[in-house]
């Protein structure tokens, strides 16, 4: 029951709090304010969980091919050519995994690759083709006409016009139709046969391929090796 201080005027009423509203302490504001600290708390595990998880990844590292030496377009890649390297997790890098460099040997290089190079897919082929713009070429060289030395398809050579004592005097319109020298690379070269024929096959330019089988054909065709690498 309201009382009311006489000759002042003010009632001794409790003060009473409006429908909905909760004075501080209350159960509600307790709870709420737990529910935020334990977001809080679960949100930052996540973050320290997922923070270790991307920097054990990428500071790992796993096995990939490089390469050992130097190599030539078309060169038929051997174990010798292969090396294992460590590299690290999440790059970029187009590389290919140390497990299947057994796969690669065998294979024939489709681009020149350069030693400690990182061998990238597709840098190899099970069939060498000739490049587009390019045509192969069979060139039969007595000794002598080729170099002592070893060739391996992917080799740099020059084929260049000579005259033998075998071979007839080139016509005009041969002889003008071949240039000093002209670059080309080896295919494929043959076992030399009984009479010591070599036949090596070259990949030329396709403007120069006539030029060079009139050279072969009149056996005034010789090969010079390049640097290799």
């Amino acid at each position: 029951m309201a009382t009311t201080e006489m000759g002042r005027g003010r009632s001794t009423t409790p003060p009473t709090t409006p429908a909905g509203v909760f004075a501080a302490g209350t159960p509600v504001r307790r709870q709420r304010k737990r529910g935020f600290l334990a977001l809080a708390a679960a949100l930052v595990v996540l973050f320290a969980v997922g923070t270790y998880a991307a920097f054990t990844y990428f500071s790992a590292t796993h096995s990939a091919i490089a390469v050992a030496g130097p190599v030539g377009y078309g060169h038929q890649i051997t174990a010798s050519d292969l090396v294992e390297v460590s590299v690290p997790n999440g790059g970029m890098l187009n590389t290919l995994d140390w497990s299947q460099h057994t796969s690669i040997v065998g294979q024939y290089a489709a681009t020149p690759l350069q030693p400690g190079q990182l061998l990238p897919s597709g840098a190899t082929v099970a069939t060498l083709t000739p490049p587009p713009g390019s045509s192969v070429v069979a060139v039969a060289l007595k000794n002598g006409l080729l170099p002592a030395a070893e060739l391996h398809p992917g080799d740099s050579v020059r084929v260049v016009a000579v005259q033998t004592t075998a071979s007839s005097t080139p016509t005009a319109a041969a002889a003008a139709a071949v240039p000093a020298a002209l670059p080309a690379r080896v295919y494929s070269i043959s076992a030399r046969d009984a009479g010591g024929t070599t036949v090596v096959d070259v990949v030329v330019a396709d403007g120069s391929a006539d030029a060079v089988a009139r050279l072969s054909a009149l056996g005034q065709a010789a090969l010079v090796l390049q640097p290799r690498g």
